[in-house]
Parts: C-alpha cells; sequence; structure tokens
C-alpha cells in the first residue's frame, strides 16, 4: 500500500511539472518572434500575400493565441483594391493537456469583425488560388493530394468558431452588393448558425451537416438539414447523399415557401412584370443515384391552388453528365388575380416532357379551355443554330379567345398607347436561326365573330435556309380556300396567293344582315418588301378579282333608295307595287390593283340589281388606312338615255377605316329629279332613244371579259342620228306655246346644271 501511494504520488508530481514547464514555456514565449514564418508559411499556402500585425499569448486555464491585423492581400490585377479579407483582432483557445499528446483541441476561435472583399472583373477574380506551371488536370490532382494531407481531423479538434460581425462585399463590374453577418457560429464544423443582412431583409440560417473535414474528403454519407427563414421567403431542405464524388442513396424533401412571389424574386435580381405577387410554395421529394433520380413529387401552387397548380413526376438520368429529365406533368389556371396578370383564360395542361440541356420533346401534350383542345407533340432542339423543331398540332375544336382573356381598354388607356407606339419590325434574322417542319389539322375553327360557320383548315408550314413556305387549305362558308405563304429573309420579301371558291357571305354576320344567298369566288395575289410593317404596306403590290353570283338584298337603305328612284320611271301610274321591295342582285365584281400599298379601281367595282346599278371606284390606302370611294348610281331598264344617266356622282365615301363617312350630293340629285320632271312637263323628246342594259354587261366591263363587236356598236349608234333628226323635224312643227315651253324649260335644265 505505501508503494502505491508512492507511485501516485511520483505521477502526480510529474504531471504537474510538465504543465507547470509548458505554462512557464507559454509564459515566456514571444510569438513575435516567429511572426514573418507565419506570414510566409501562409503566403506559400494561400498564394495570396498575407500580413500579421501582432501575436501574443496568455497564460490561463485554458492557454490563449491572439492575432491583431492579420490580411490576406490580392494579387495583380486586384492589389490597389481593398483586402481579400481584414480581421482586425482574433483569438483561438488551446487546450493545454492535449498537447503532451500531439493532439490539438481548439475549444474557441473568436473574431471580433472581419471583412471579405470578392472582385470580379470579366474572368477574372481576387478569390482563386492559382498555380503556375502545371496543367488543370495536374492542378487538381495536385489540390487533392495537398487538401488530403492537410485536412485529416484525426489530431485536430474545433469545438466553435465564433465571429461577431461579418461584412461581405461583392464587386462585379464595378457593382458592388454588400452582405452582413451578426452572431455567425460553427459548432463542431457542422452546425452553422448566423443572422444575415441582405438587401435590407434579416434571414435567419440554420445548417446541421457532416463535419467540414468529411465534406471536404467527400467521403461518407452526408446528411443535410438546411432551414432559412424570412419575411419574404422560408426554405427547408432535409436529405441526405453517399459519396459526393460518386453520388449515391440520394435522399431529400425541399419546401420553398414565399408569401409573396414579385417581392422574394425581386429580392434576387428577378423581375418581370408576369410574377404575380400572391404566395407561392415549392414542394420536391426524390432519391435515387447520379444514374436514376426518382422525381417521387413536384407540386408548384400560386396562393395554395386558388390560381395555379402544378404536379409532376418523373425521372433524371445522368446527374453530372449530360442529365436528362423526364416529366409527366398536369397544370391548371383558375380564373383568377393570376390569370388575369397573365391575360390567359383558365385552362388545364397534361402531357409528357422530356427535357435534355439542349432539347425539350413533347409528347400527347394537351392543353384544353372552355370548349377548345389543342393535341400537340413536337422536338425543339437548340444545341446550335440554325436551331430545329419539329411540330405536330391538331384540334377538334379551336377558338383561340377561349385561351386569351379579353382586353377591356378604355379611351385614356388607348390615347396612351397610340402615343407610346412603335414601330413594329419585322424579325427576317429568326428566319436564319431556325428550321422547321410542322403541320396543323383543325377540324373546327371559330376565327371571329363576324363567321357564323366553323372553318376547317389543314396546313404544312416548312423554314430552310431562310425560306419560310406555308401552303394551306381551308373549309368556310360553305365554300373552299386554298393559297400559299412565302417570305425569303435573304431579300426580305414576301408573297402570298389567295383564292376562294363558292364563299356563301350568308355566313359573315355584317354582310348577311345586308344579303342573302351571295356566292363569292376571288383570286388575290399579294407580294412586298421590307423590314417593318409600315414599309410592308407601302411597298405592297399585286391584284385582286372578285364575282359574285345571284343574292337578294336586304339592306332598308339600299331598298328605299331603289325605290325613291324608280318612283320617277315614266310610266301611267308611279305609285310603288310590290316588285319594288324585291331587289335581287344579277351581280357584283371587283377588279382591282395595289400599287405601293394603295388598292387603286377606277370604276373597277359594280353591283347590278333588278332595280339599281352601281359602279364605283376610287382608293383604298392601306398604309395610312384611308379611303376615298366615289359610287354612281343609275337605272337598269329600258329607256331613255337621260333617265339612265342623270344619276351620277351622288354618293361620296370618305374616312379613316374606323371612322367612314358617306355623303349623297343633294344638290346634284335635286337637277336631275328637276330634269326628269320638266322634260315630262315640255315632253321634251330630244332623247327618245332607249338604251338597253344587258344583264350582268357592267360586271363584264369591270372583269374585262365584254364580248360586245364593233358592228353591234355602229348599229347601236347609227339610229341615235335618225333619231335625233327626227326629233328636229317633229320640233319644228311645234306651235310657239310649246317652243316657249321648250325655251323655259332649257333655260332652267342650264341654269340649275351650271348650279
Amino acid at each position: 500500500m505505501k508503494l502505491l501511494k508512492t507511485l501516485f504520488l511520483t505521477l502526480l508530481l510529474l504531471v504537474l511539472l510538465a504543465v507547470s514547464a509548458i505554462g512557464i514555456f507559454l509564459w515566456t514565449f514571444d510569438l513575435n518572434h516567429y511572426k514573418n514564418l507565419a506570414e510566409t508559411k501562409l503566403t506559400e499556402l494561400l498564394k495570396h500575400p498575407v500580413q500579421i500585425q501582432e501575436m501574443t499569448t496568455q497564460l490561463s486555464f485554458i492557454p490563449t493565441i491572439s492575432i491583431s491585423g492579420f490580411k490576406i492581400l490580392n494579387n495583380e490585377p486586384f492589389q490597389e483594391e481593398k483586402p481579400l479579407l481584414d480581421v482586425q483582432k482574433m483569438s483561438a483557445e488551446l487546450e493545454l493537456i492535449p498537447l503532451l499528446n500531439s493532439q490539438i483541441n481548439i475549444h474557441r476561435i473568436s473574431i471580433d469583425s472581419a471583412n471579405l472583399n470578392l472582385i470580379q472583373e470579366k474572368d477574372t477574380n481576387n478569390w482563386e488560388i492559382k498555380t503556375t506551371g502545371t496543367s488543370s488536370s495536374q492542378q487538381t490532382k495536385t489540390a487533392s493530394q495537398t487538401n488530403q494531407q492537410k485536412i485529416k481531423s484525426d489530431n485536430i479538434q474545433l469545438n466553435l468558431i465564433d465571429i461577431k460581425t461579418l461584412n461581405v462585399a461583392y464587386t462585379k463590374d464595378k457593382k458592388t452588393q454588400k452582405l452582413a453577418a451578426n452572431k455567425l457560429q460553427l459548432k463542431q464544423l457542422h452546425i452553422l448558425s448566423g443572422d444575415f443582412v441582405y438587401e435590407n431583409q434579416a434571414i435567419n440560417i440554420s445548417l446541421n451537416t457532416s463535419p467540414v473535414f468529411e465534406f471536404l474528403n467527400m467521403k461518407n454519407t452526408f446528411p443535410i438539414d438546411l432551414k432559412i427563414t424570412s419575411k419574404l421567403f422560408n426554405l427547408s431542405v432535409n436529405g441526405k447523399v453517399t459519396n459526393l464524388k460518386q453520388p449515391s442513396n440520394i435522399q431529400a424533401v425541399i419546401s420553398l415557401s414565399s408569401t409573396n412571389l414579385k417581392n422574394s424574386l425581386n429580392f434576387f435580381k428577378i423581375s418581370h412584370p408576369l410574377i404575380p405577387s400572391q404566395a407561392g410554395q415549392l414542394n420536391l421529394q426524390f432519391s435515387g443515384d447520379q444514374k436514376k433520380l426518382d422525381i417521387k413529387q413536384a407540386n408548384f401552387d400560386i396562393n395554395a391552388q386558388k390560381d395555379f397548380s402544378f404536379t409532376a413526376h418523373g425521372t433524371l438520368r445522368n446527374l453530372l453528365k449530360n442529365p436528362t429529365l423526364s416529366l409527366t406533368a398536369n397544370a391548371r389556371l383558375l380564373d383568377s388575380k393570376t390569370s388575369k396578370l397573365w391575360k390567359v383564360a383558365p385552362m388545364a395542361l397534361k402531357g409528357d416532357f422530356t427535357l435534355t440541356q439542349n432539347s425539350v420533346k413533347a409528347t400527347k401534350l394537351n392543353i384544353e379551355a372552355n370548349r377548345s383542345d389543342i393535341q400537340l407533340s413536337g422536338d425543339f432542339s437548340w444545341k446550335k443554330q440554325p436551331y430545329t423543331l419539329q411540330l405536330d398540332m391538331t384540334s377538334e375544336y379551336l377558338d383561340y379567345r377561349d385561351f386569351f382573356l379579353s382586353e377591356q381598354s378604355t379611351t385614356a388607356a388607348n390615347t396612351a398607347t397610340k402615343k407610346g407606339a412603335t414601330e413594329t419590325t419585322i424579325p427576317w434574322d429568326l428566319l436564319n436561326k431556325f428550321t422547321a417542319t410542322t403541320s396543323v389539322q383543325i377540324k373546327h375553327l371559330q376565327a371571329t365573330d363576324m363567321l357564323t360557320g366553323l372553318i376547317s383548315i389543314s396546313a404544312k408550314p416548312t423554314l430552310k435556309q431562310g425560306l419560310l413556305q406555308a401552303p394551306f387549305e381551308a373549309r368556310l362558308l360553305e365554300g373552299n380556300l386554298t393559297g400559299a405563304l412565302s417570305a425569303k429573309a435573304a431579300t426580305q420579301q414576301i408573297e402570298m396567293v389567295l383564292a376562294t371558291n363558292k364563299l356563301n357571305l350568308d355566313g359573315i354576320r355584317p354582310v348577311g344582315q345586308q344579303v342573302q344567298n351571295l356566292i363569292l369566288n376571288s383570286k388575290i395575289e399579294l407580294a412586298s418588301k421590307g423590314d417593318t410593317k409600315t414599309s410592308i404596306l407601302k411597298n405592297l403590290k399585286g391584284h385582286i378579282t372578285a364575282q359574285t353570283q345571284q343574292g337578294r338584298i336586304l339592306n332598308p337603305w339600299f331598298i328605299n333608295l331603289a325605290k325613291t328612284l324608280t318612283t320617277y320611271r315614266k310610266r301611267k301610274n308611279s305609285a310603288l307595287n310590290s316588285s319594288d321591295e324585291k331587289i335581287t342582285i344579277t351581280c357584283a365584281a371587283a377588279n382591282l390593283n395595289i400599287k405601293q400599298g394603295v388598292i387603286i379601281g377606277q370604276d373597277q367595282i359594280a353591283l347590278e340589281t333588278n332595280v339599281l346599278n352601281i359602279v364605283a371606284g376610287g382608293t383604298i390606302n392601306l398604309a395610312e388606312q384611308t379611303v376615298n370611294i366615289n359610287a354612281y348610281p343609275s337605272l337598269p331598264f329600258e329607256g331613255k338615255l337621260d333617265e339612265v344617266l342623270s344619276l351620277s356622282k351622288l354618293i361620296h365615301i370618305t374616312g379613316p377605316f374606323n371612322k367612314l363617312t358617306s355623303q349623297v350630293d343633294a344638290t346634284q340629285a335635286a337637277v336631275s329629279l328637276l330634269e326628269k320632271g320638266l322634260n315630262k312637263w315640255t315632253k321634251n323628246n330630244s332623247s327618245t332613244n332607249n338604251l338597253s342594259l344587258n344583264r350582268g354587261q357592267l360586271c363584264q366591263n369591270v372583269l374585262g371579259t365584254t364580248t360586245t363587236s364593233k358592228a353591234t356598236d355602229k348599229k347601236e349608234t347609227q339610229p341615235k342620228k335618225q333619231t335625233t333628226q327626227a326629233a328636229s323635224g317633229s320640233n319644228q312643227k311645234k306651235s310657239a306655246q310649246d317652243q316657249f315651253k321648250q325655251q323655259l324649260a332649257d333655260s332652267l335644265l342650264k341654269a340649275l346644271s351650271s348650279k
């Protein structure tokens, strides 16, 4: 027993002696003698100049090393900028006893204030550690070996790093962003917490993961539990991954929520007028490895699914190299603030997608809105120019208004829009950037309220080497429409050919209220050149021909005009009969040229009915959107020449497209009517010849299909002279009273005509 006591006292004495020796050493040891050596070694390690103002030791129960004025300076070209890292004062508390066993236990590292200045200009920055004389692969290998040697944690333990204030400044292209961290703590190298202030927003971060040494060595299984909370958004990530070099056993649940999507994205310098201000929620759940990652759940909603919801599941393959994402997705947009912001009507989407780094492919993509449906399948690749697009689209019923909300604009809004309107530029360069093959099949298309019937359309546009060709066929208004559009980027030229056959114009609401059973055949040929909408219109040239057959006029104004004019027919009883109320269209025709954006037709529009004919002509300026047309009505029956030609230049139509006005020359109309009355009073037979108009003659004249021979013309002109001579003879036999009436009538007619 006495021997054991002696042995215990001896061991205790040796420990006390060793501790005393270490204490005396630390008390008398001056670290400043090794300051230059520390600066040199740290400079070699960090590849940046290092400065230390002072190093001291403090002897206490836990020995402490204090460092003042610690700076990591910048290399070229940032030598004149603020230091990369500037620490005013820091201290490290060491446990004394483990030093006897070559074990370094750091109880605490405390930093009062630190400033970190990160600078980036183009492809250069001030924080990278660069080595010279070795290849990138050798650098990576050497750095990896060096790190593995230096980050071994067997003989080093760190309990706590405590930073009271950390200021981070990030400058890129002369623009600086700042971040401040307060009460930042790293416990046992795997628990990080602190309060951050960025863009005047306070953010609290709590992270629990594997120790830093294990993370840097990319070994073991790394659990992660991250929580970020702020007034704008909250983020939580919970999961694990094994072997960061070759990730496997990946499991994660991610939840991200925002009280205001617009403000949250503005915080990250992301802004767009279509980002809603409602709350948003994102949830992700996945598991697997780098070769195949199963996405079990992917949900995103706006305003707790009251505005918008998106759900998907799928697979992510080849996580680290050429990743490919396959998704089966469903989305639904409800009638809400978000739909009004996007100006999109409520709709539902369902489909399968495959995304790579350079392409997206859609199969079985269905979009439904109200009564409309669209089925899409296609592939778009942007790996290199020209980008390639292959797209097939089909629809049973399609009304574009089912997908877009109508705008309720005010006069002030329209005025503001017009004032701020800019010239529309044709994106000709885009034609050279794409190669496309598409197919469109729509069985029932509701294009506009003007059409009472549905349209079926088939088109196969192609785009290759800057040449767009789009042939199409359509069935509408009980007739057929065929055409082709072509555009060439190299010459900025555009051409269109359009032909219609047996279109029933009853199917156009405004026309159907005016006429009935009017069938149209037409052909339009257009060509232009330019890089803006205005230049295209100003350079537009082409030809338009149109011809209608049969039909009946329903317009009350036109019927009343015909009634009024036929009242002055030369007949015993001028009262109207039932036939005057039925106006049947014999034909209507147009033969117009387009030059420099102006539709020109000098008396090249004709309308023939059983009671009234109209020949019209003038100009329509497409670029300036103005109309200037004169319409000349006449009577189609067999009668005296003056009765047929007395009505002329009575209707003048002018003005811009949105405000057309028509004027009837009342004075000339009155003159014509008085002429007829005076002729009847005086029984003037100076123009007793009859003019017989063949049915359809005016339309034939317009279309250039008149077949009247010159011999026929001579036959018609010869009786005129004979009739005039006969009339002259009869005038000579008139009494003095009749001659006076005739002279009076001639004077009145001359006076009225002069006005």
